[in-house]
């Protein structure tokens, strides 16, 4: 599906210490953020508006959403890792005014042993949003057809969120393969099967 983007906007950020921004979208309107000096950076965001924005990272070589979510009205979410061949795009998918800040983050490129948690991707394969809640991590709105990579350590909890409720679809554990894909549209079919 191809979108039609009204105006985009670059910014591109340079300087080794951390970067804040208070961002503004017009309705329908795309920001591409880029820190050059950072070889890999964690963005936090904050939305302070009523409009969803949707996050895409993009590879700067195939110029292909590597990962995205969206970023539901009056929400925040902590980290966002963004690799040195990638850059961020944010776009406002209401038509109202949307308003956020970032906080960008350089972070120390070392090996790492992750023994605590498992990396993978929530894939959204419908044609609808899918907003979920992950306590202490992020609420992402998993926008339609569209994977959203996560590292989350085992006993996390994943939750379908429904208006004002929520109900549990998904504990990390062992069983979760490095790098597996998760439909999440299948996860809450098979959940709402076993309470029948």
């Amino acid at each position: 599906m191809k979108k039609i983007l009204l105006g985009v906007l670059v910014i591109i950020f340079t300087g080794l210490s951390a970067q804040q921004a208070q961002i503004e979208l017009t309705g329908r309107q795309s920001i591409e953020l880029d820190f050059v000096d950072y070889s890999l950076y964690s963005l936090k965001l904050k939305n302070t508006s009523s409009a969803e924005i949707e996050v895409s990272i993009i590879s700067r070589v195939s110029n292909e959403q590597v990962r995205g979510f969206g970023l539901a009205p009056k929400s925040t979410v902590e980290e966002v890792l963004i690799e040195s061949d990638s850059y961020a795009l944010f776009t406002n998918l209401s038509d109202n005014k949307a308003l956020f800040s970032i906080v960008a983050t350089p972070k120390v490129v070392a090996p790492v042993t992750k023994t605590d948690g498992v990396s993978f991707t929530l894939r959204n394969s419908t044609f609808k949003s899918i907003p979920l809640i992950i306590p202490s991590v992020m609420n992402p709105n998993l926008s339609p057809k569209s994977n959203s990579g996560v590292y989350l350590k085992y006993g996390q909890k994943v939750y379908l969120r429904r208006g004002v409720s929520k109900k549990l679809i998904l504990t990390v554990d062992q069983t979760i393969r490095e790098g597996a894909l998760i439909d999440v549209d299948s996860i809450i079919r098979l959940v709402e099967d076993e309470k029948i």
